[in-house]
């Protein structure tokens, strides 16, 4: 008994020292031969060797090891990545592994890395054993967009926001605090193809009338891209013309002294007044400028004169929005006529129940021709009639300046006839009128 006691003892101080003097991670078991005999058996646990790989600057990182076996050749169960931060020597699990959910694969890919330089220690497990890689080579990251902003449009706009002048300049300039640094600028006008710029400034050439929107980004060399910006840029090149015309229902010509006239912009514009209407032609005729936006009404008053009043606006008497100057308008005219026509009597004449009469007008006129009997019984019948109180018959005819104006009565009416001619022009003046007769 005290033998086997003693082999117990001395086979108990081998393990010990095999386990204490070993410099390699490792695991010991018992292998026994027999009652109250055994020998011990010690091994390695390789550690897995670590690679890293992936596009450049990409926040996913591959992975991969090799196998950590033991020098008996049994392969680690499990794994567990972690992610050192080369800058402060932090770490974070990575690949979704941890000690409670480790990985039998021997490669996995690590997204969302945040912006750095980053290495990665894989450790491996075998029952109770474990074995730790060394870091691999380090691997930069850049998960931070870039920024960019658009600078001060060129030329500056005008208090209501536009520019007058093409084409408008607008220029971008994007930064990165990653560590990537910009790629590229992309833009577009008004949703529009898109144009890139491998460069971290670029300028945009907006032409073209009308509310045009730039869009623009950036984007790094990790593929990051910034949030997408917009400039409005509001052009109007474009001057407002304008035209003068007489109001409906203005008679011209006219025997008034006042007149109306229309004058309507193209667009709206500000800045038009009384002082902007020019006015030639009649005296003493001035105007007064109502109205907004594009319609005006241009009342004239005071006309003394005879004649044809013109009526126009100058370039630069009004502006737009974006402060274009109109350009001239053309001219509208209207005639004062104060003169009334005169009318005579070419010839009075009678043919059995026919009469005519003939004349002439001192100007284009209508003219209008009462035709009535005499007064007075049988032969005294010759006295002239009292107008408006006799069987009357009217006719009013055209007269450029000859008319010619006929009649008929009862062919055995023996009656004399009177013929009085009134003259009126376009203008609506009254000349005075002019008898003939009798005939009989």
């Amino acid at each position: 008994m005290g033998h086997g006691l003693l082999r117990r003892g001395v086979l108990l101080g081998v393990v010990v020292l095999a386990v204490v003097t070993c410099t390699q991670p490792a695991w010991a078991f018992w292998r026994t031969t027999g009652l109250g005999s055994g020998t011990a058996v010690t091994a390695t646990f390789s550690a897995p060797v670590v690679t890293v790989s992936g596009t450049a600057w990409s926040s996913t990182v591959h992975v991969a090891w090799t196998a950590a076996t033991t020098s008996g050749g049994l392969a680690a169960q499990s794994y567990v990545v972690v992610r050192v931060d080369e800058a402060d020597g932090s770490t974070a699990a990575a690949c979704g592994t941890s000690a409670g959910s480790p990985t039998a694969s021997l490669a996995c890919d690590d997204p969302a890395v945040p912006t750095g330089t980053h290495r990665y220690v894989v450790t491996a497990t075998q029952q109770s054993w474990t074995s730790t890689s060394t870091a691999s080579a380090a691997f930069a990251t850049d998960a931070t967009a870039p920024s960019i902003v658009a600078g001060s449009v060129s030329p500056v706009a005008n208090a209501n926001g536009y520019q007058r002048t093409a084409p408008v300049t607008v220029p971008l300039t994007a930064t990165d605090v990653g560590p990537a640094g910009v790629a590229s600028i992309s833009y577009r006008i008004d949703g529009g193809t898109v144009t890139t710029v491998a460069a971290a400034t670029t300028s945009v050439s907006v032409s073209g009338d009308g509310t045009r929107v730039v869009t623009y980004a950036a984007t790094d060399a990790a593929g990051n891209v910034s949030v997408i910006g917009s400039t409005t840029v509001r052009l109007d090149t474009t001057a407002p013309t304008v035209t003068v015309a007489k109001a409906g229902g203005q008679a011209d010509p006219t025997n008034a002294s006042t007149a109306q006239l229309t004058v309507t912009f193209s667009e709206a514009v500000t800045g038009f007044t009384s002082t902007d209407v020019v006015l030639s032609g009649v005296t003493g005729a001035t105007a007064a400028v109502s109205g907004t936006g594009a319609s005006y009404t241009v009342a004239i008053s005071g006309m003394t004169g005879q004649g044809t009043l013109s009526v126009s606006v100058p370039a630069a008497a009004a502006v737009d929005v974006a402060d274009n100057p109109n350009t001239a308008s053309g001219t509208a005219t209207v005639v004062r006529d104060t003169v009334a026509p005169t009318v005579a009597v070419s010839s009075f004449t009678r043919s059995g129940g026919n009469l005519t009469v003939t004349g002439t007008t001192s100007e284009p006129a209508s003219v209008t021709v009462t035709f009535c009997r005499g007064t007075g019984l049988l032969f005294i019948n010759l006295l002239p009639p009292i107008w408006g109180s006799c069987t009357e018959t009217v006719v009013t005819v055209s007269s450029s300046n000859s008319w010619t104006a006929p009649a008929t009565v009862s062919s055995t009416d023996a009656f004399a006839y009177y013929a009085r001619a009134v003259p009126t022009d376009a203008a609506g003046n009254t000349g005075s009128a002019v008898v003939a007769g009798p005939v009989g």
